[in-house]
């Protein structure tokens, strides 16, 4: 039932509502009274009533009921209180017995502006309510006290506020700020701000400095700058007094709304809260210029800061030190000051390196950098560094009057000539320090040659020989012919390397008749491999210590004879030298008496090569070696006429066993013996004693390829005589 008596009314509102006509009244007295109609009888059905009451500019409006008796409602679907009769003031309504106001108190309103509007519904109950009377009357505002209650208990975007920081003056219709004396008055006209505080300068050699109106809150919105420069040759001393309060933010440490900023020499800090500068300390800038800025914002103001300076003798902060040495200071104070002389004095045995007196400057630096003492030193030994394939032992040392400087060469190089003991002399030159040594004469360090890896016993031969343990013959070279290096190229011969840069191999082997007009091979159609063994794996596999060396020259004997291969030697010059190691060493060439008289006929010698194999009728990728006896020119030859005649062959006019070749080999074939791709290698010749390996000769030519390593095999090498030594050494040395 109530249910559907709350449906019918709210149908009959909206049929009756359409018929209500709002009614506006405009008053502007400075007071007066209103009231619902009829008043004190029963106000009418269907009111829509407003009175609007405006007040001058400056002035709000007070306004008290004395009586006030309006229909009570409640209708929590309708919106709640008031929904049927109601008196509104400011958007808050109001109904029932009991009365908004008083005559103590008002109603206000929040500008010179105050709106009541009244409504009445299509009916009301018995006994019918009576309406309402209200009297108005126009006030001056209090903007000094509204502002001051703002500034105290706004807590939402309290530091927006506007509000009258030094004195706030209210009169009729509105309010003025002014400033206590020193200050003037902002932009704003509300913020008080000190009067003249930018671009100070003191001078003077003691003061003090305040933040505004300190001890007092300084003022809002202020920069304040100081320049303290004090004469040349001083130095601020300052001290912060401990009553020092800048605003501060508690989430962040780089002052971001008050701050004083100090800034001196290469020095620069920032100070908010009680962070005291210094530590309340007195300290000693050691600058005479110092900065300062003092910053505000708008909200909070805080009792400021209090600095007190004067001024001392500059100092120079870094106390000269001199090792090995003495530093004569002029007094027995732990600081120099400006115009203080310090002297240096080195120990026995050391030198003065700089000025022997520097000076305290009035900005606080030294005249010049204090000097060094350096041990009396000969200085690097920079002759024996340079020498080849050699380092310098006990190198920590400084090399001081009668210090020795030890020389080593280098691993796979041995030391030929000159001493490996050098002293540093009183002249502070680096001399020899033994007798019998020719002076000034620096050592040298060549490779070691004829060692050789391994020793094993050769019992094979080349054609058909065993293969060589990797690396056995360091020396041992590889020549292509052609456009490029290939290691694996079948037009090649076997070399020697003697020396960094050199090679030795058979004249025929860089003798060409496509080369015109002598047929000597051209340097860039001839390529050098060292460290090869197997020549296939060398070309397969780039890692491994096989290397190829260009050639800058081919140096044939002057009196090579291309038709009787007379002096069957050449040489060929790399560009560049090689780095001796495991893989890639020189064997030794002949050079006393002994080492020519160890070829002799049954003398067994070794040789090795990538030639033919009689097996495998073609030149080998590996390594093999071998041995043969050397036997008469006779004997080679009787051989050679014999073969000639069993096999058909004619045998050449040009053919014979001269003074500079020799042969070797087997009447049975019991020796091993060289083919096609062995010439130019080495014929090798052991000293039991040393256990080194002398190139006697090298490989030259045979009677035919057919019969490599076959019966009665014998093969003719190039002789290393004394004059052929001698122009190889001659050759090398040039």
């Amino acid at each position: 039932c109530i249910l559907l008596n709350k449906i019918f009314r709210l149908i009959f509102l909206f049929l009756i509502f359409p018929f209500v006509h709002a009614q506006v009244t405009e008053l502007s007295n400075l007071f007066g009274q209103i009231e619902s109609p009829n008043f004190p009888v029963p106000y009418d059905d269907n009111l829509d009533l407003t009175w609007r009451i405006t007040a001058p500019t400056g002035y709000q409006v007070l306004l008290y009921f004395s009586h006030f008796d309006i229909e009570d409602s409640y209708d929590a679907d309708l919106g709640g209180s008031c929904v049927y009769d109601y008196v509104q003031i400011n958007e808050e309504k109001y109904c029932g017995k009991n009365s908004p106001s008083t005559s103590t108190n008002y109603i206000r309103s929040t500008d010179n502006l105050m709106t009541v509007k009244f409504v009445s519904d299509y009916s009301n109950e018995e006994p019918r309510p009576l309406g309402f009377r209200a009297h108005y009357v126009v006030d001056d505002i209090d903007e000094c006290a509204e502002m001051e209650y703002a500034a105290r208990y706004t807590t939402e975007d309290w530091d927006e506020v506007i509000y009258c920081n030094h004195h706030c003056i209210n009169v009729p219709g509105s309010y003025y700020c002014t400033c206590r004396p020193g200050f003037i008055l902002h932009a704003n006209q509300h913020t008080c701000t000190v009067a003249a505080c930018q671009d100070q300068v003191l001078t003077e050699s003691s003061g003090i400095v305040t933040s505004p109106d300190y001890p007092n809150p300084y003022s809002k919105l202020t920069d304040c700058d100081w320049l303290i420069e004090v004469q040349d040759g001083l130095s601020l001393n300052v001290s912060f007094d401990r009553n020092f309060n800048i605003e501060d933010h508690f989430n962040y440490s780089y002052c971001p709304y008050d701050n004083l900023k100090l800034s001196y020499g290469s020095h620069q800090s920032t100070h908010c809260g009680n962070d005291v500068p210094f530590n309340g300390r007195w300290t000693a800038l050691n600058t005479r210029i110092l900065r300062m800025n003092f910053h505000t914002d708008y909200a909070i103001e805080k009792s400021g800061f209090k600095m007190t300076y004067d001024s001392i003798r500059i100092r120079c902060l870094n106390r000269p030190i001199l090792e090995h040495g003495v530093v004569n200071f002029p007094n027995s104070n732990p600081f120099s000051e400006f115009e203080d002389e310090v002297s240096f004095q080195c120990n026995t045995g050391y030198e003065l390196n700089g000025e022997n007196v520097i000076t305290c400057q009035s900005d606080g630096s030294w005249s010049s950098q204090p000097p060094t003492c350096t041990i009396i030193s000969c200085g690097r030994p920079t002759k024996l560094e340079a020498v080849p394939n050699s380092r310098i032992m006990e190198w920590e040392r400084h090399f001081s009057t009668h210090e020795i400087a030890t020389l080593e060469c280098n691993e796979w190089y041995e030391l030929v000539s000159g001493s490996t003991i050098w002293t540093c002399n009183e002249a502070k030159q680096w001399v020899v320090l033994l007798t019998g040594f020719e002076d000034n004469v620096l050592p040298q360090c060549k490779p070691i040659c004829g060692r050789k890896n391994g020793d094993s016993f050769i019992s094979a031969h080349v054609s058909n020989g065993v293969v060589s343990e990797q690396y056995e013959w360091p020396w041992m070279t590889f020549i292509n012919f052609g456009y490029r290096p290939n290691v694996v190229g079948v037009q090649s011969c076997g070399g020697a390397l003697i020396g960094e840069k050199h090679v030795l191999t058979a004249a025929h082997c860089v003798t060409d008749r496509a080369f015109q007009p002598d047929g000597k091979r051209y340097p860039n159609n001839t390529h050098v491999w060292l460290g090869v063994h197997d020549r296939e794996q060398d070309y397969l596999n780039s890692s491994t210590s096989a290397r190829s060396f260009q050639v800058e020259r081919v140096i044939r004997h002057p009196n090579y004879n291309k038709r009787t291969l007379d002096s069957d030697v050449a040489l060929l010059q790399l560009t560049e030298p090689v780095a001796m190691n495991n893989v890639r060493r020189p064997i030794c060439l002949p050079d006393t008496d002994a080492d020519f008289q160890r070829l002799q006929v049954s003398a067994r010698g070794e040789f090795a090569g990538w030639g033919k194999s009689h097996f495998l009728k073609m030149p080998s990728y590996l390594l093999r070696e071998g041995s043969s006896h050397v036997v008469s020119a006779a004997t080679c030859m009787q051989a050679f006429r014999e073969q000639s005649k069993k096999k058909k062959i004619t045998l050449s006019d040009s053919i014979s066993i001269t003074q500079n070749m020799f042969c070797a080999g087997s009447r049975f074939g019991t020796d091993s013996s060289t083919c096609n791709g062995d010439s130019g290698g080495p014929f090798m010749l052991k000293d039991e004693a040393t256990k080194l390996y002398y190139v006697n000769g090298l490989v030259s030519f045979g009677l035919s390829s057919s019969l490599c390593g076959k019966l009665e095999s014998y093969s003719v090498f190039a002789k290393l005589t004394p004059d052929i030594v001698d122009w190889i050494k001659q050759e090398i040395s040039d």
